[in-house]
């Protein structure tokens, strides 16, 4: 079945394969919260 894979499906996929929460908050070292993925989403056929 053919799907549309977004630019942060691909960054959420990365990031998975490297073993980091790509769902998780992370904080600047001031404190501002930041996101590494919004809204992305791991696409299991991009690791065969």
């Amino acid at each position: 079945k053919d799907r549309t894979i977004s630019p942060d499906d691909v960054a959420a996929s990365f990031m998975h394969s490297l073993g980091i929460d790509h769902t998780k908050e992370y904080h600047t070292p001031t404190g501002r919260p930041v996101m590494i993925v919004r809204d992305g989403k791991v696409v299991p056929e991009l690791f065969g």
